[in-house]
């Protein structure tokens, strides 16, 4: 069998109607043909080599999942630190246009408004916080300032559904998972003692349609003329020491101050006195014992949440 024939018979004849007359470049014989063939065959991967190399990729996948992992939550970590720094900046703003003090929220018939949406129909808020129909929150005054719903929200932290007052996936509707300090309400910049290491806004565990307010200050009193119930007349802050705010990020959170910075703190660093408890604290699950109000707040690993924690709100009298 001459060359012409092997390449007839292996389809490489129909090049040489293409190729002319210099069809013999792909021309081989029978013995070089076979060899060649045989030599493709031989480099084919086998059972072992193949699960060595699926061993190895394993191995590599065990190592830089986490790796990615880890990078994910800080990137999610920095991007909701930018939120807060802009919320931050907004709240100054908000101050610089209502004769320099913080943002307010409702009177919910002489009680300061906890949560925006008990005021809307059966709880429901469709356009969350923006709602016509939810009470007067922080939420709703500071958006103008920033005009992006996506500031509201943490990316680290889940929606809460099926309750009414979990998240609004109405177009336009306001959901968030931060929360305003209830001792800042309302609160002249100018009288604070110390603006840089005071909270203004933190997070909760979830993104609902309310733009809370925690700790409360102890509510307005209706059957006293709408005035703060009070301790020798300053305002009480409560709720303050509770497991599902300040930990979007494993064991801290972001914080924005009222001199409108923004930083990471680890949980148990943060204090009592950082959110303007100007007295101990007083921890009613403790037998009614206090503590300096330069404690930090409980690991939130073994805290039940303490909502009965509370202390004189004097935002004055910070050290």
């Amino acid at each position: 069998m001459g060359p012409e024939s092997v390449v007839e018979q292996t389809g490489f004849g129909s090049l040489r109607n293409i190729l002319g007359p210099r069809w013999s470049i792909v021309s081989l014989t029978e013995e070089e043909f076979m060899k060649n063939r045989i030599a493709r065959t031989s480099k084919a991967f086998t059972l072992i080599e193949l699960l060595v190399v699926i061993a190895i990729i394993a191995i590599l996948a065990a190592i830089l999942f986490p790796v990615f992992a880890q990078a994910k939550a800080a990137a999610k970590k920095t991007s909701c630190l930018s939120n807060f720094k802009q919320l931050g900046l907004a709240t100054t703003m908000y101050a610089n246009d209502n004769d320099d003090r913080l943002v307010y929220t409702g009177d919910n018939g002489g009680f300061w408004a906890w949560y925006p949406s008990e005021n809307c129909s059966y709880g429901v808020c469709h356009q969350g916080f923006l709602d016509t129909g939810a009470f007067q929150n922080w939420g709703a005054e500071l958006y103008p300032y920033v005009k992006s719903l996506g500031l509201f929200i943490c990316p680290s932290v889940q929606k809460i559904t099926g309750v009414p007052y979990g998240f609004s996936a109405y177009p336009g509707a306001g959901n968030t998972n931060y929360s305003l300090n209830g001792a800042v309400v309302g609160a002249p910049m100018t009288s604070m003692s110390a603006p840089a290491s005071t909270i203004t806004l933190w997070s909760s565990d979830g993104v609902t349609v309310d733009a809370y307010m925690q700790p409360t200050i102890f509510n307005v009193n209706s059957s006293n003329n709408n005035t703060l119930i009070t301790v020798n007349g300053t305002p009480a802050c409560n709720g303050i020491d509770i497991n599902w705010m300040g930990e979007a990020h494993g064991n801290g959170d972001n914080f924005s101050y009222a001199d409108g910075h923004a930083k990471f703190q680890v949980h148990t660093q943060v204090k009592f006195k950082d959110f303007g408890i100007s007295s101990d604290v007083y921890d009613w699950h403790n037998n009614g014992s206090t503590v300096p109000n330069t404690t930090g707040l409980t690991d939130i690993s073994i805290n039940p949440s303490y909502w009965q924690t509370w202390g004189i709100c004097d935002l004055t009298a910070i050290n």
